[in-house]
């Protein structure tokens, strides 16, 4: 995320703390720097390239939200652990059980028996 902070005051005489870039790329035509609007000293083009805001993930995340997550994959595949073939377990041992239900928030998921994903997960993976 692109953030940069601003001098001087809003109309409304607030404050200008910040200014967010969102997750496409943000671009300044002419921008002009000057003492006034008639003596405008520097002028150029940028472009400010912003990045994706990563949303908290709950125990309402889906779980394709979960493995998108780097942070998120990672622990839930530490959580579910791997089979004894070394691959993982749960649910994440079938690419097209995740394609099925990848829509399901944890919370849901930790009600069916087998998938490694269990209330006692969730707590854990939430910090609980």
């Amino acid at each position: 995320m692109v953030s940069w902070h601003l001098h001087g005051k809003h109309r409304t005489g607030r404050s200008a703390e910040s200014w967010t870039a969102g997750p496409q790329s943000l671009r300044l035509r002419s921008l002009q720097v000057g003492a006034s609007s008639r003596d405008l000293r520097l002028a150029a083009d940028l472009t400010v390239e912003g990045t994706p805001r990563r949303p908290p993930l709950t125990g309402m995340s889906t779980l394709r939200e979960w493995l998108a997550d780097p942070d998120g994959s990672a622990a839930l595949h530490q959580e579910i652990g791997t089979g004894p073939d070394g691959k993982p377990g749960g649910i994440l041992a079938s690419d097209e059980l995740v394609a099925i239900i990848g829509n399901f928030t944890l919370h849901t998921l930790a009600a069916f028996p087998g998938l490694g994903v269990t209330h006692e997960v969730l707590d854990r993976l939430l910090g609980g």
